[in-house]
């Protein structure tokens, strides 16, 4: 069940109130959506994303990023990051299945 999607002003905020799910949740390890191009190559939205994961990293916890690519719903009726946040850790999930 996806949660609802985190509003922040800062990176610090966003670090914080992640941190704060993580350990509210017993979390250890958390999948992350990478924003990559379409091309499938890195952008600025991308480096910034991984950038936090580091940090997130540093403080203790498994960070695992997933392709974002094509998770955002075409219907609107619903918070689009959380249905792309569902969708990327069905992806996960699916993927470690196979491995």
């Amino acid at each position: 069940m996806p949660l609802d999607t985190i509003d922040h002003k800062s990176d610090n905020e966003l670090i914080e109130a992640i941190k704060g799910i993580a350990s509210e949740r017993g979390c250890q390890k958390l999948i992350i959506g990478l924003p990559l191009l379409p091309s499938g190559k890195e952008g600025e939205q991308a480096e910034y994303t991984k950038s936090i994961a580091d940090i997130l990293k540093n403080d203790g916890f498994e960070v695992n990023m997933i392709d974002e690519r094509y998770t955002t719903p075409k219907i609107r009726d619903c918070d689009p990051n959380a249905h792309s946040a569902v969708k990327i850790l069905n992806i996960y999930l699916e993927m470690s299945e196979i491995s």
